[in-house]
């Protein structure tokens, strides 16, 4: 059987991480993601760690039990049943094992956090852990001196971001949202800049508009991504493109150790990113990579949930004629527009 207390987390991460081959350790407060048969998982010691709940991993028995002092959680490898303080709910997907680390589907990674971040509230108080969008800030990627990607045909990362960033502007204002770009034309602005004008906004969210690359011509599609500290080898070169003009360290945006906020912001992020991956998979002809986690600058100095969206492949020839149709990035505007619409607004209270 494996017995973690909260103080000895960090030790049993990093055995976990060096069995399973793990380049870099990830920091606590982030929760690691996994892609398995094009489903994303996320790795339940870490969301404890998140949570400051502990874990109980019965190896033989393939049960796990998450616990604090008020309330339990029993999961079982496998096993489509969760038992929250001695009441059995259904779920979809069982959580799996992958060499050696327990990993669990978005869906059931909420009703965890549910149920330990509703006691944390003081009596009679909120925890907003999906909260209510209103006031949105929309980033286009790149400008000014900056072009971004180029495509083979020569159509430049910088004009695409702007004329989806446009569109998308024009759709959530039609929805009811108070909306803000940061830039309106062709001019560069710093990665802190972009940041800094969506906290002295006081968004609730924040979406950075981009366009992909990649060596291989034959790589398409359309992914989101929200922030991370783990870092995977196959995007590492995304981050340093996107990441790559940086500032200066008196530049950077000091962001406060917020505790349970910063697990608010990242499954609002995540489920905000999955509403528009839905609504952008209907759109005929459009591969969806799906949702994943990075250390991008813009989204790891804004104080809200915050996404950024790789529309599609300028490297890709047919995305590249894709991405210059301005009616097609009005469409893809219009899907984006539908998923943040969709976003469940819910709060929780300690009864």
């Amino acid at each position: 059987m494996i017995r973690r207390k909260k103080v000895s987390s960090l030790i049993l991460i990093t055995a976990f991480l060096f069995i399973s081959g793990c380049v870099s350790l990830p920091r606590l407060r982030d929760v690691p993601s996994f892609s398995i048969n094009n489903k994303n998982y996320y790795s339940l010691i870490s969301l404890c760690d998140e949570l400051e709940v502990d874990f109980d991993f019965d190896v033989q028995a393939q049960k796990v039990i998450l616990e604090d002092d008020e309330s339990s959680i029993t999961l079982g490898v496998d096993y489509d049943w969760i038992i929250i303080n001695e009441e059995e709910k259904r779920i979809k997907n069982p959580p799996i094992v992958s060499e050696g680390v327990v990993l669990v589907t978005y869906a059931t990674m909420r009703i965890i956090a549910d149920t330990f971040l509703k006691k944390k509230a003081p009596k009679g108080k909120k925890v907003k852990l999906y909260r209510k969008i209103k006031r949105i800030v929309i980033d286009p990627g790149h400008g000014g001196k900056d072009p971004g990607a180029i495509g083979t045909y020569g159509l430049m990362e910088k004009n695409v971001n702007l004329t989806i960033a446009k569109s998308l502007y024009g759709k959530l204002k039609s929805f009811g949202y108070e909306v803000l770009l940061t830039r309106k034309s062709d001019r560069f602005l710093s990665l802190a800049q972009r940041a800094n004008i969506a906290n002295r906004f006081n968004a609730d969210l924040f979406i950075s508009v981009h366009a992909n690359a990649n060596h291989s011509k034959q790589m398409n599609g359309f992914e989101i991504y929200y922030c991370s500290d783990t870092l995977e080898e196959s995007i590492r070169s995304i981050v340093a493109e996107e990441n790559g003009i940086m500032v200066n360290r008196r530049d950077y945006i000091e962001v406060a150790d917020r505790g349970n906020k910063r697990i608010e912001n990242k499954l609002n992020s995540i489920g905000i990113a999955e509403g528009i991956c839905q609504q952008v998979s209907a759109t005929n002809g459009l591969n969806v990579i799906g949702v994943k986690g990075a250390p991008f600058y813009v989204l790891r100095f804004t104080t809200m949930p915050a996404i950024l969206i790789e529309a599609g492949f300028l490297s890709n020839l047919e995305e590249e004629k894709l991405l210059a149709d301005n009616n097609y990035c009005c469409l893809l505007a219009e899907k984006i527009a539908l998923g943040v619409k969709s976003f469940k607004n819910r709060s929780l209270v300690r009864r």
